[in-house]
């Protein structure tokens, strides 16, 4: 009886040839241990051209009034002859007692002496009591703005003393004006020395 021996090439160390097909011995492929990325952050909404537009224009008007307010100009002269004041303004009013203070172009100051006053106006000077009523001034006013002339009209101004307030002066004070004209720009007359509340 013939003996068949098997040959094992991998135990008498015969390696296979290169072009000989190799079984599948692969390893496993490791995969990345990195995190996946992260989402893209969301785009902020663009501002729509409306909102654009409306900002633009607010932002323009507030420019105009910011130059507006340093361009402004009031300029004081003789009235015109034969003026009459139909329209009234009354303030009531606390001047500071001996400090002197700018309404317009007219510098007034008053001094307290018991129940009477004295009303410098100008330099000119006037006694008066509680209950009484002087004319004060009247002037031509003009207001320019970017040097063109807005506003115009004659004026005159009536304090009618009320007495002595926590040290303070207190008046009636009237303002007549030839034309109808917005409060504000009267306001513009009035100091920072004064209080003043509209009546």
């Amino acid at each position: 009886m013939t003996e068949e021996h098997t040959y094992n090439d991998a135990a008498d160390g015969i390696v296979p040839p290169a072009d000989s097909i190799q079984p599948d011995r692969s390893e496993p492929v490791e995969q990345p241990t990195t995190s996946p990325p992260s989402p893209p952050a969301p785009e902020q909404k663009k501002m729509s051209g409306k909102k654009k537009a409306v900002l633009g224009v607010f932002g323009l008007l507030l420019l105009l009034a910011v130059a507006a307010a340093f361009t402004l100009q009031v300029e004081f002269g003789d009235p015109t002859p034969g003026s009459t004041y139909p329209y009234t303004v009354t303030y009531n009013v606390w001047f500071p007692d001996g400090e002197p203070v700018t309404v317009g172009n007219v510098k007034m100051m008053v001094l307290s002496y018991g129940d009477e006053l004295i009303l410098d106006v100008n330099g000119n000077r006037e006694k008066i009591v509680v209950g009484q009523e002087s004319e004060v001034a009247e002037h031509h006013a003009g207001m320019k703005i970017f040097g063109v002339t807005l506003l115009s009209t004659d004026f005159k101004m009536l304090m009618k003393y009320q007495g002595l307030v926590e040290g303070k002066a207190n008046f009636f004070l009237t303002v007549k004006t030839s034309r109808q004209i917005p409060e504000f720009i009267i306001n513009l007359l009035l100091p920072r020395e004064i209080q003043a509340q509209p009546m």
